[in-house]
């Protein structure tokens, strides 16, 4: 009986994990992965930098003050949300996900790790620890 009673707690818990995995919309596989900020961020590390390894397109550099938001809003190179320092872009991002994450994963696997299959990670560890929590509340 207590076997049983683990296999549906087991069956329960896989089950949940794959609800995560559904409501990203598969997007845990896409090869959208690539352009990752926090991918771009762990390869940074791997090469001993904060600043990305991202070239700042020219006609940044070009403007009289391309830290002007009114001036660079449609200047952006396609990079939204990088700060331009000394020439070299950097993420105001903290740097915990790409170190307890993306950078591990790019050292064992050699490539990028989806977005979306970090947030399946950490919402159902989330839920695992939630789980741990009530079990130690309830003991």
């Amino acid at each position: 009986m207590e076997t049983t009673f683990k296999q549906k707690k087991f069956l329960l818990v896989a089950l949940i994990f794959f609800f995560y995995v559904w409501t990203n919309n598969y997007e845990c596989f896409s090869p959208q992965k690539d352009i990752s900020y926090f991918n771009f961020l762990a390869k940074s590390l791997l090469n001993g930098h904060l600043y990305l390894d991202v070239e700042v397109p020219e006609s940044i550099l070009a403007d009289p003050n391309p830290y002007d938001p009114n001036l660079r809003k449609f200047n952006t190179g396609g990079y939204h949300d990088f700060s331009l320092y000394q020439n070299k872009f950097y993420l105001y991002y903290g740097v915990i996900p790409s170190l307890i994450i993306y950078l591990p994963y790019q050292i064992i696997f050699k490539s990028n790790i989806s977005d979306a299959l970090v947030c399946v990670f950490f919402t159902f560890g989330i839920f695992i620890f939630s789980i741990f929590i009530k079990t130690l509340i309830s003991h």
